[in-house]
């Protein structure tokens, strides 16, 4: 048996619909060069794996999403399949959350406008907490530029292709991997205690442990606040319920949708899938 894959391609299900072009979207505005790539029908990624590294590429298909793996060890399949499913919110009913936002009018043409949108999940703990720390405060495009540089110190896998390195792991992060960001020096420092932390516990913000104790263990750090501890919390666990009301990008799109003055009663009304009215209203911002 031939223990590392050349490659291999699975088809991933999901109850339609899916908004594929809203998960380019997002991953495009956001994608870290050497780490990522978007292009008009795909989204590529090199992954972090049990045995090794890896690239997955996703396209959608025919009620189902292709996932292509590559460079992959056989026993990692399963382990990359499940992250590729909740990075891409697979496993969501979105016909029932589409319905539950369509009880305001203002909602409702927003989803007619973009039916089945997913959240974005995280297909690393750690890499989302370093990610959403760097993005405070600055815009995506900044968050983005100074994310490349600290990639491009990683060093090169060895694949063909646009994707050829890792994220910073904890590890890395802890030791010389923060110095390579370009930001404030407390930021920098931010992500060296959360990496050591990590690098002691990496548990502590297990999807495991429950969206209380993440967000808990989170904003006990120096320069992480409620929205960095909200968001990441959002994304590594997949909370459904999660509003980001601070949030600029929320606020100008619930301008742009004229609910801008009853954004907290509508936030009540839909009520446990406030993640997705989230999602709708940076998509109004941009």
């Amino acid at each position: 048996m031939v223990d590392v894959l050349e490659a291999v391609t699975l088809a991933l299900p999901y109850r339609p619909p899916l908004n594929f072009h809203h998960l380019l979207r997002f991953y495009r505005a956001r994608a870290v060069a050497g780490v990522e790539h978007v292009d008009e029908a795909s989204y590529t990624r090199t992954l972090s794996l049990p045995h090794g590294p890896a690239i997955a590429t996703v396209r959608d298909g025919d009620g189902s999403v292709s996932l292509e793996l590559r460079h992959a060890h056989a026993d990692d399949v399963p382990v990359a399949v499940a992250r590729v499913r909740k990075m891409l919110g697979l496993d969501v009913d979105s016909s029932v959350i589409d319905g539950a936002l369509g009880v305001h009018p203002a909602l409702a043409a927003a989803v007619r406008a973009d039916p089945g949108i997913r959240l974005p999940g995280s297909v690393d703990p750690h890499e989302t907490v370093f990610r959403a720390i760097v993005g405070q405060q600055i815009t995506v495009k900044s968050a983005t530029s100074m994310l490349a540089g600290m990639a491009a110190a990683m060093p090169a896998l060895g694949f063909e292709g646009p994707v050829n390195r890792l994220f910073p792991s904890a590890a890395v992060m802890a030791g010389d991997g923060q110095r390579a960001f370009r930001g404030p020096e407390s930021r920098r420092r931010s992500l060296r205690l959360v990496a050591e932390a990590l690098e002691r516990d990496p548990a502590l913000i297990d999807p495991g442990a429950g969206e209380d104790a993440v967000y808990a263990a989170l904003l006990a750090f120096p320069g992480i606040g409620p929205w960095t501890a909200s968001y990441a919390t959002m994304r590594i666990l997949g909370s459904p319920d999660v509003l980001l009301p601070n949030d600029s990008a929320v606020r100008a799109g619930a301008k742009a949708l004229g609910i801008g003055e009853q954004l907290d009663a509508i936030a009540d009304l839909v009520r446990p899938w406030r993640t997705f009215l989230t999602l709708h209203l940076w998509n109004a911002a941009a």
